[in-house]
């Protein structure tokens, strides 16, 4: 009675050993338990029970270890067919990315298509499937978030620079991102919340073009603004924004059930405020830049979840760059009170552009206008400060009116290529104009909002009180209202003063031993 068994121990061992999983096996083993147990201790001498009762042992061991085998083959043959399709998934994403033009790639990635291939061939067991799909999913995996990343970026035919990949990035992912918004969100207050952020804006579309079409056709050929609005308002804009409202408020609501919130705020993101920035496409037609800015308006007015608006998009686009006095307009009249309603904060995204990107006129003017034109209280970059119209006087209105400059350092080197003493950053500080610390699109560009603090302590030898002051800036030019930025204030103050006291503690403690130290050897 030992040989069978034993043999059937010797299969298990040999299935795990080439890549069974033991929830296959275990079945198996269950059935060997019950039938040793049925039998008591099988052994050569003094066994009692009769022969009839081993033969039907030997057979019931038998059958088990013919099972062992069919599970091993069935294992084999799923590993294999799960390899074949990451195989598959892989050899699809190089041919896309062949055909999106990436052909200086392809040929690395097609030799180690080519190695796993062979080694599928070659493939017995499932451990030999299961290290190709390893492989498979890994490279597939990296190529996708290159893809949608800053990471690994190289220059081709089809991207040459950083801030045509960082652009082209965002077409890759809307597919998904569009049905997971509010696990995005969940998400992102989590990763803020590890940071001690107390409060972020985060930009978001309120419609789609499809969605929109029939209110773009309604404006189409009206002869100034006002008739626009007008045309807008009878075909139904306001319906629209209740529409997308309610959506909001359902999102909203789903984002905090997902949070799960203790009364405490223990949980992951949940000491974390958040209000959203409506965002517009700047890379469309003025009637539907018009339409889309009348939508941001309007929501924001109607939902105080949502503070402000903001144009996005590549500012350097032949689009963006024809249109852009008249886009500048448009802001203007509608984040104004056309119809006597309040006016709606705006923070525009201007001045992300450098010599050489587009022709040097360009340069002069992006940062002005969306200062002293469309109004807007928080310019985003500002990178090309120094090319502008009177540049002083551009400085001191942004003094005067405390327009607040979102620097995002990561980006504009990664986008621009602009860093260190070329980046207007000191000129801002020195000018007085206010300055907060931002991150732009932290997921492309592979960072978090505490690598632009240590990058701006880093590149410009800033201090703590400095970097302090900063953090500040950020929650004063917030677009909380005002109670609640008083309350961000207050706890970012309490916060602050708590870690300079544990700060002053801990530094008190060390001066102390270090005393003790230097007297204990002798030192004086």
């Amino acid at each position: 009675m030992d040989m069978p068994r034993l043999w059937l121990m010797d299969g298990f061992w040999q299935a795990v050993k080439i890549g069974v999983p033991e929830s296959l096996l275990t079945p198996i083993r269950q059935q060997e338990a019950k039938l040793t147990n049925q039998l008591g201790t099988p052994g050569i001498f003094g066994d009692s029970t009769p022969d009839s009762a081993y033969g039907s042992a030997i057979t019931s061991y038998q059958v088990l270890e013919s099972e062992v085998a069919t599970v091993v083959a069935q294992a084999s043959d799923s590993a294999r067919y799960q390899a074949h399709q990451d195989i598959q998934t892989l050899d699809s994403l190089l041919q896309q990315r062949q055909n999106e033009g990436f052909t200086a790639e392809v040929p690395g990635y097609q030799s180690r298509l080519m190695q796993l291939e062979q080694q599928f061939n070659d493939g017995q067991i499932p451990n030999d499937f299961y290290k190709i799909s390893t492989t498979a999913k890994q490279q597939t995996y990296d190529r996708i978030v290159d893809a949608l990343s800053m990471r690994n970026f190289r220059p081709s035919a089809a991207e040459p620079t950083g801030h045509d990949h960082f652009f082209a990035a965002f077409g890759k992912f809307g597919a998904v991102s569009g049905r997971h918004f509010e696990d995005m969100v969940v998400d992102l207050l989590a990763q803020y919340g590890a940071q001690s952020t107390q409060y972020i804006e985060l930009m978001t579309s309120f419609s789609g073009y499809s969605e929109r079409e029939n209110l773009i056709k309604a404006v189409a050929g009206k002869p100034d603004f006002k008739a626009k609005l007008e045309a807008l308002n009878e075909a139904g804009l306001a319906a629209f924004v209740a529409k997308k409202k309610q959506e909001l408020d359902d999102a909203v609501a789903l984002i905090e059930q997902k949070r799960a919130c203790d009364a405490a705020k223990t949980r992951p993101g949940c000491l974390v405020s958040y209000r959203f920035i409506a965002q517009v496409s700047r890379n469309g037609t003025l009637d539907d830049v018009f339409v889309q800015t009348a939508i941001a308006a309007a929501i924001a007015r109607a939902d105080p979840m949502v503070v402000a608006f903001n144009y996005v998009q590549a500012e350097d686009a032949a689009v963006p760059r024809a249109d852009y006095s008249q886009q500048m307009a448009i802001v203007r009249y509608l984040a104004g009170s056309p119809a006597g309603e309040n006016r709606v904060n705006v923070s525009l995204h201007a001045g992300e552009l450098w010599l050489g990107l587009v022709p040097p006129a360009d340069l002069a003017f992006h940062i002005g206008e969306a200062v002293t034109v469309a109004g807007a209280q928080r310019i985003g970059h500002g990178v090309d400060l120094a090319f502008e119209h009177d540049q002083a006087a551009l400085l001191a209105e942004m003094r005067r009116r405390m327009v607040a400059v979102e620097i995002n350092l990561t980006s504009n080197d990664q986008i621009l290529g602009v860093r260190g003493a070329e980046h207007p950053f000191p000129a801002y500080r020195a000018a007085g104009v206010p300055v907060v610390i931002s991150t732009d699109d932290a997921a492309v560009e592979r960072i978090d909002l505490t690598n632009e603090y240590v990058r701006a302590a880093r590149d410009y030898g800033l201090s703590y009180a400095e970097l302090k002051a900063i953090a500040r800036a950020a929650l004063v030019y917030s677009f909380l209202d005002a109670a609640q930025k008083r309350q961000e204030l207050a706890k970012f103050d309490r916060a602050a003063a708590d870690f300079e006291r544990a700060t002053a503690a801990r530094q008190s403690l060390l001066g102390d031993f270090c005393r003790v130290v230097r007297y204990a050897v002798g030192w004086r």
